[in-house]
């Protein structure tokens, strides 16, 4: 924990690799409100970690996150991963910050503290893809892709989220017995934003045998930032008034 008041947070850095000692039994939390928190290497990469948990404080009677408590002005600390991260479940319990993954992301759950506030949220940047098997809980604040994100058999979360990409970024669902149902404030586009791709950014949709629809209301390319491409590849697809 590095915590401190508005403008007074410390810094954690792990310079190097972190591993837990039993495979899916061990877990890491980095606290740093109002400061900054760094894993310059892998996590997990040869003895996965049972929970990766970003601020603090349990979980409610629901099993969902208890927002990190921090005083008025301050944030929830800038908290970035460079190596490939793999732990069973990724829980962050803050309202405010900013979370980057550099590398794959390999996890069971990802898990973001919500509350009634439709903009409170960490600032969330998945830019090395992920593989997901579990359910997916993301941040209300700004949600940015790139790269090749991968839903296993087991996966049981949806997308629906408005999401900035990176870079290319591939929709990997042919696994899965899902079909991708992209229902109303789903949204893909460029961005403007540090990490951001500017131009030149496609997505791809593979849903094997399943099916793509892409319900009123939302939109596989915004009109006021288009993707240079769209590649949907599925049993049946329907756009059902969505915008792509």
């Amino acid at each position: 924990a590095a915590d401190g008041g508005p403008s007074a947070g410390g810094s954690i850095l792990f310079d190097g690799n972190v591993e837990g000692h039993y495979a899916d039994r061990d877990s890491l939390r980095l606290d740093a409100v109002n400061g900054t928190a760094e894993v310059t290497g892998t996590v997990g990469a040869n003895t996965p970690l049972l929970n990766l948990v970003l601020g603090c404080c349990g979980v409610d009677g629901d099993n969902n996150a208890n927002p990190t408590p921090y005083f008025p002005g301050g944030n929830g600390g800038a908290v970035t991963f460079d190596g490939a991260v793999t732990a069973d479940n990724i829980i962050d319990q803050r309202l405010s910050g900013s979370l980057t993954f550099n590398d794959k992301v390999t996890t069971g759950l990802f898990s973001e503290a919500q509350d009634n506030t439709a903009t409170d949220g960490v600032v969330t940047a998945l830019l090395g893809g992920a593989e997901f098997w579990g359910d997916l809980n993301f941040s209300r604040a700004s949600l940015t892709f790139g790269g090749t994100f991968t839903f296993d058999s087991s996966f049981t979360g949806s997308l629906d989220d408005a999401i900035t990409l990176a870079s290319d970024t591939v929709l990997d669902g042919t696994a899965t017995g899902m079909d991708f149902d992209f229902k109303s404030g789903a949204s893909f586009a460029t961005g403007i934003g540090a990490g951001q791709c500017t131009a030149g950014c496609s997505l791809t949709v593979l849903a094997g045998t399943n099916n793509i629809t892409v319900e009123s209301g939302a939109s596989l390319s915004a009109n006021d930032s288009p993707l240079t491409g769209v590649i949907l590849e599925a049993a049946q697809i329907n756009l059902n008034n969505g915008g792509v």
